[in-house]
């Protein structure tokens, strides 16, 4: 994963995710738009055969916009974790 930034100012981000398909990216999007911080978050990827994604996040007049994608990929993490663990702790014998 790499990060192009096309476009910012303290509360907008333009950026390209190289690297990265609908996966990663509906994931962000959702995660973002789920901030009260964020006014919107928007990916888009202009054909299937491009390696990238481009997003576009505008955050709340004086929010920082870079802080707030750092605490919501934080809590993406926080998740992924959580949910690893409950894997991890159930049974894997057909017969429970």
């Amino acid at each position: 994963m790499e990060i192009k930034v096309l476009e910012e100012k303290k509360d907008y981000i333009k950026f390209n995710l190289i690297g990265e398909t609908h996966t990663f990216g509906n994931i962000l999007r959702e995660e973002l738009n789920n901030s009260k911080d964020i006014d919107f978050a928007t990916y888009r990827r202009e054909h299937p055969s491009e390696d990238f994604i481009e997003f576009i996040v505008q955050a709340k007049k004086d929010k920082d916009v870079k802080k707030i994608i750092n605490e919501v990929v934080d809590s993406i993490e926080k998740s992924a974790l959580n949910f690893k663990e409950i894997v991890n702790s159930q049974s894997l014998d057909e017969d429970e």
